[in-house]
């Protein structure tokens, strides 16, 4: 791992900064961290967006040890300011949701927003970009007609996507309204039907809402942080694990997630990301669940391949499932069979292939260039966008 991914990895998890506090020998070790590695953590609690929990965790543990005054400063500053975000961001998300209300529209409340509130247990904790909120497709309309009273106008809308994104010119966070939790190019098998019938009732920013069940949960973030994002969201979304494990326990029924991520045909991504969470954080991940859910080509390998991606220091490109399918396939007329779908179907059609409804030339476009870039990226012998179609390969293979 890179200069100070360790120290960060030390005080991160729920887990490990608890018996930072009680063992003194692991005490003894933050106390010998160079101020190039307390540099180097900041810097990348910073770039991954995790500095208000490493500000929390460190602050526990004091005064066991003394970090340098200008980063205790620094994450100090970066604490109060998400605290600030994360305020207007609540009161924001409460009349979002009281007018979903109003209207009668049924929400889930995805990842972050929900995260933060139920797992952290403080706000400040969880920064996010954006909220994302799933309904159902059939209230779609409404909810589109509804979103323009909170200054929100649909911004993209592309073909196989799971999710519209608005945007509004006042000062409110991005918003992605989903209707699934998979693209529809995403190998795996899973009916939203089935999530919307396990959900849970649950109450954010005040208002009544839904929540997934907490397997369905843990599922959704081992695919997003493996498949969807290929690991380069940093830390974040392995704390978000930490933090779901910690709070639900013993009341994680294993089994369930074990078959349910077979059925779903995602055991690779379940495991591998289960796998990374405990490794990197402690995390209580069951070895026994590791160990009937580690697939028969496993190779540790493909570890040091998602570790380069989490502790990324440059931008890494970002490969399409269908990019990498079509680029595996051996048969030329297939390979350009799966680009031409991908750059000329009808934006926005639902998984069954129905439901256009909107359609914008700079999706398509988009969709060419990228697969012209990534063309070159390969002719040039590009290790990372190598690397990065091997993992989306291996993932997406059940």
């Amino acid at each position: 791992m890179v200069v100070g991914s360790e120290l960060l990895c030390a005080v991160l998890g729920q887990t490990t900064s608890v018996s930072l506090g009680q063992n003194a020998s692991q005490v003894d070790y933050l106390q010998k961290i160079t101020e190039i590695e307390w540099q180097a953590a900041v810097e990348m609690a910073i770039r991954q967006r995790v500095e208000p929990l490493l500000y929390a965790r460190l602050k526990k543990l004091a005064p066991a040890f003394v970090m340098p005054e200008d980063m205790e400063r620094l994450l100090r500053e970066r604490y109060h300011f998400q605290a600030m975000q994360a305020i207007q961001r609540q009161q924001q998300l409460g009349d979002m949701l009281a007018l979903f209300d109003t209207v009668h529209v049924p929400v889930v409340v995805l990842k972050g927003a929900y995260l933060a509130e139920h797992m952290y247990q403080d706000i400040s904790l969880r920064p996010m970009s954006d909220v994302d909120l799933l309904v159902q497709q059939a209230d779609l309309e409404r909810v589109s007609k509804i979103l323009p009273q909170l200054g929100y106008s649909l911004q993209d809308s592309e073909w196989g996507a799971k999710h519209q994104i608005f945007l509004a010119g006042n000062g409110r966070f991005p918003l992605e309204i989903h209707w699934h939790i998979l693209n529809q190019a995403d190998p795996f098998v899973l009916e939203v039907e089935e999530l919307w019938s396990r959900v849970n009732p649950v109450e954010i920013s005040q208002q009544p809402v839904w929540t997934l069940s907490s397997e369905d949960l843990l599922l959704h973030l081992c695919l997003h942080a493996s498949f969807s994002h290929g690991f380069r969201a940093g830390l974040r979304p392995f704390c978000d694990l930490d933090a779901v494990i910690a709070m639900f326990a013993d009341k994680l029924d294993w089994d369930v997630i074990a078959q349910r991520g077979a059925e779903w045909g995602a055991t690779r991504a379940v495991y591998l990301t289960l796998l990374l969470t405990n490794r990197l954080l402690k995390t209580a991940v069951p070895t026994q669940l590791l160990s009937i859910m580690q697939p028969a080509d496993w190779n540790e390998e493909l570890v040091e391949a998602a570790l380069k991606n989490v502790f990324y220091e440059t931008d890494l490109p970002y490969v399409s499932t269908n990019f990498a399918r079509m680029w595996r396939e051996k048969r030329p007329l297939k390979k350009a069979q799966i680009m031409w779908r991908s750059a000329t179907l009808p934006s926005n059609m639902d998984r069954k292939g129905e439901g256009k409804q909107f359609e914008t030339g700079e999706s398509r476009n988009g969709r060419l260039r990228r697969y012209r870039d990534m063309g070159w990226r390969l002719v040039r012998r590009d290790e990372a966008t190598r690397r990065e179609i091997l993992l989306k390969n291996w993932l997406g293979d059940g």
